[in-house]
């Protein structure tokens, strides 16, 4: 209690009032200016950037708000020109006056304005006027890969039934039979014969007519689903690489943040690491916050560059402020250093005591040069010292500095601090440190992993050095080891030793896997070669499975607090996406659609992890996790469904009374090959410990039997024999895909 009440009384309390954002304001009721302009970037910005304008309160804050969606989308910020504005300005007023031609609509809101102003002059333009064919347009785009979109791509606009305004185009939704008039003698399901058809008589059109992409399409004519996501991403991509985080900024400190700095938010990333301090017992939650851009100025009197950061930091429990500060960081840099601050950048760090429970934290930084602001909001769990000894995740930072065991500096252990950078720039020169710590470590832990290392130092496997530490000396590339400190206070390997110990007797292993990151490979080689030195009993049966870094395509995936995304948060998004496609597609009730998107995440998610050798280090990208095409998990979880359908529709159990050289087609073949391998393969993969040979196989035979599919007839066969054994083929190869999943954690789900 005392211990706890003392951890109080370093936490200071302070009220300020609460902000609450303004009601939504109805658009027709904006004065005109406004209403314009929530037309002229309807296609660029996010709901949320829309949200929070209909929630400003007066005309002032709506021009700050205008001015400052223009600065987030500024290619060169700081320079007199928005380039970005001026040509989305221009592209606006070219689809009014262009495609407003013709019809009772502005043109911006026809389909042809709407993809002019998203994605500017075509490439190539294409005007079809041909006899059998509807008008149309085929325009062709080269697309930017850094917003999602293919490297080439076509559009195709049409007027449907021959009137009216230009239609986009939907190989999936509307078909080749949209485009083409006289529809006699034809049959609408055959889509070979439509596309041969269109080909008469417009042949360049016959192939965006099933496929946005050029020289893309299936073995069977028939549009790809693939098409309405390309669709959704040309939607998507004016917005794909802006943050709305700056807007819900805006609203929420509107009244904190003076109107010189509220249109210039800079976008920030952050590090938050909870951290106990172990001489005073006491929780510290460290921050480190960089804003991705600084501005400086030049101080003449010392020849040096400088800015100014004011930094706010608030904890709310709830609703409730219970703690607040400010500190000043003036930061002072010689001329020779100004390059690398304005590539590198500078962070503001900081540190202070928490006690336990469930917090909203906010950091606001404000630089006086160039009148920026940032901010970065966090939750913040300081759990209940209670339960079982626990690792928290560690904090990863790019070396150590050695600082006074007495001086409280922020990520500093007793006397070395974690040198962090936000943003996760680690040059080849230095060195991956990391702190971690022990939560709820009992007195037995920390006793018993002390007794070991004396029982070592009496049988001479140890020494004392000249300051009074106890090491071990493994020699090679392992060198001398600290086990135990001259003031008696323990290092992560004093308890790790007991820990191996304990695992055995309440376990009694034959072989315990260490899954854990490869920059812990130096400190796993040592604990366990120790134990050998020891001779204990489970030594031989102790395994590092040695796993590389996982990266987002913006950096590094962390697991710790601050930039990182977790896996709650990637969960959600991927699971978004595919409702996004479910919805798209059509083809899953409402009622089913929220296990079914959660099924298929999950599979994009494990199977994406686990098709990498454990080793490697790889970046996961989440839209190409969810795609029905490639090595994905959903792609395993299609080629099962697409099977399960077939025996499904046939109703009936194929009998084992089989001619299989009926079966002698090359994809039968290959596909028989495979399922023949699976008890090999998957034998490997466990003695291997390597997931991912099991991964390549899965999709080797997902693969195969795609192409069986897209190939024969099952359903429908004329010849009962060959359908029997076809059937059999195809309930093999589900049985042993419904396997496979399995072993990755795989739910399968009943339709896609």
């Amino acid at each position: 209690m005392k211990n706890k009440l003392f951890r109080m009384m370093l936490i200071f309390f302070f009220c300020t009032s609460i902000l609450f954002p303004g009601q939504k304001m109805n658009e027709k009721d904006l004065a005109p200016r406004y209403q314009e302009w929530l037309k002229l970037v309807s296609y660029i910005i996010r709901p949320e950037e829309r949200d929070v304008f209909l929630r400003l309160t007066n005309d002032r804050e709506r021009d700050l708000f205008i001015e400052t969606s223009w600065k987030q989308r500024d290619p060169t910020p700081g320079t007199p020109q928005n380039e970005y504005k001026d040509e989305h300005t221009r592209r606006f007023v070219h689809a009014n006056q262009r495609y407003g031609r013709n019809t009772p609509r502005e043109g911006w809101m026809t389909d042809q304005g709407r993809m002019y102003i998203i994605l500017g002059e075509p490439a190539s333009k294409e005007i079809f006027e041909t006899s059998g064919i509807y008008p149309a347009e085929v325009w062709t785009y080269y697309g930017d890969k850094t917003k999602g979109l293919p490297t080439q791509f076509n559009l195709v606009f049409f007027q449907r039934s021959g009137a009216g305004e230009y239609k986009l185009y939907n190989p999936t939704s509307d078909g080749p039979a949209a485009l083409i008039i006289d529809k006699q003698g034809l049959d609408l399901t055959n889509h070979q014969q439509l596309y041969q058809k269109i080909y008469e008589l417009a042949p360049t059109l016959a192939g965006p007519s099933i496929s946005l992409i050029p020289g893309q399409r299936s073995y069977n004519y028939m549009p790809s689903p693939r098409e309405n996501i390309i669709l959704a991403d040309i939607f998507d991509s004016p917005k794909k690489n802006i943050s709305s985080t700056y807007a819900t900024h805006f609203l929420n400190y509107k009244g904190v943040v003076s109107t010189e700095y509220l249109t210039n938010y800079v976008e920030s990333q952050t590090d938050v690491a909870l951290i106990q301090d172990p001489i005073l017992n006491i929780n510290f939650l460290h921050f480190s916050i960089s804003p991705s851009r600084v501005s400086i100025d030049y101080f003449n009197p010392n020849d040096q560059y400088y800015c100014n950061y004011q930094l706010n930091v608030s904890v709310r429990k709830a609703e409730k402020l219970i703690f607040q500060y400010s500190k000043d960081f003036p930061l002072y840099f010689d001329p020779d250093k100004v390059d690398m601050i304005k590539a590198k950048g500078i962070a503001i760090q900081d540190s202070f005591p928490l006690i336990e429970g469930t917090y909203q934290m906010s950091i606001l930084i404000q630089n006086s040069v160039g009148k920026e602001f940032s901010v970065s909001e966090r939750e913040i769990l300081v759990p209940e010292p209670t339960g079982p000894p626990k690792l928290v995740s560690p904090v990863v930072g790019y070396g150590l500095q050695d600082y006074p065991p007495h001086l409280h500096v922020p990520f500093k252990v007793v006397d070395k601090q974690l040198l962090i950078d936000p943003k996760s720039t680690i040059s080849l020169s230095e060195d991956i440190a990391f702190f971690f710590s022990v939560m709820n470590v009992t007195k037995d832990l920390w006793e018993k992993g002390k007794d070991i290392i004396m029982e070592g130092l009496k049988n001479n496997l140890f020494h004392k050095d000249e300051v009074g530490n106890i090491v071990v000396d493994l020699g090679g590339q392992l060198g001398t080891k600290v086990l135990l400190r001259a003031d008696g206070t323990s290092v992560y390997i004093t308890q790790d030793l007991y820990l191996a110990k304990k695992k055995y007797e309440d376990f009694k292993y034959s072989k315990s896997i260490y899954v854990i990151g490869s920059e812990q490979n130096y400190h796993l080689q040592v604990l366990f070669e120790i134990l050998k030195m020891m001779n204990f009993e489970f030594a031989d049966g102790c395994y590092h499975l040695s796993h590389g870094m996982i990266f987002l395509p913006e950096g590094k995936m962390k697991s710790r607090e601050g930039t990182v995304i977790d896996a709650d948060t990637i969960i959600k998004e991927l699971i978004e996406m595919v409702k996004t496609e479910i919805i798209s597609r059509g083809k899953i009730a409402e009622s089913e659609m929220n296990k079914s998107a959660k099924d298929i995440a999950m599979a994009a998610l494990k199977f994406f992890l686990l098709k990498f050798a454990s080793s490697k280090d790889f970046v996961f990208y989440p839209e190409e996790s969810v795609s029905l095409y490639g090595k994905t998990g959903p792609y395993l979880q299609y080629s099962y469904v697409r099977a399960n359908r077939i025996i499904q529709k046939i109703k009936k159990k194929p009998s084992l009374d089989v001619n299989f050289g009926l079966l002698n087609k090359p994809e039968e073949i290959s596909l028989i090959k495979l399922l023949k391998d699976y008890p090999d393969v998957l034998e490997q993969a466990s003695l291997s410990y390597s997931p991912h040979i099991l991964a390549e196989y899965t999709h080797q035979l997902a693969s195969s039997f795609n192409l069986f599919y897209e190939k024969y007839r099952v359903i429908g066969e004329s010849d009962e024999e060959m359908q029997n054994a076809r059937l059999l083929l195809v309930r093999c190869f589900r049985d042993v895909m419904r396997n496979c999943l399995y072993m990755f954690g795989i739910n399968t789900v009943n339709t896609m």
